[in-house]
């Protein structure tokens, strides 16, 4: 009887370290894209202030932005969050006008 009572603790354990993974890759994935479409908007004012609006917007959206790059008028943005268990998810992102991205 012990054992089974450790087996359901174990996988409930185990399902909910799972969930916390699955949440901070969405909020990393909506983070990113956040952040990519503020640094486009802001990409006429040259990197530092691509990215800074992108690493605004990225940590509002519970997001730290990790990396970010502009080439014309694309910015690219990479998110990180971290999970309850400690394991960090990452998200990519890119933004600019229609035609180029």
């Amino acid at each position: 009887m012990l054992a089974v009572v450790l087996a359901m603790v174990l996988l409930t354990v185990a399902t909910l370290a799972a969930g916390g993974v699955i949440v901070a890759r969405h909020v990393a994935r909506n983070a990113a894209d956040a952040g990519a479409l503020a640094g486009a908007m802001s990409a006429a004012g040259g990197e530092r202030a691509a990215c800074a609006a992108a690493g605004r917007l990225a940590a509002e959206n519970g997001g730290r932005l990790a990396a970010c790059s502009v080439a014309g008028p694309i910015v690219t943005v990479t998110v990180e969050v971290r999970a309850p268990t400690g394991l960090a998810a990452r998200a990519r992102a890119r933004a600019g006008p229609a035609a180029t991205a």
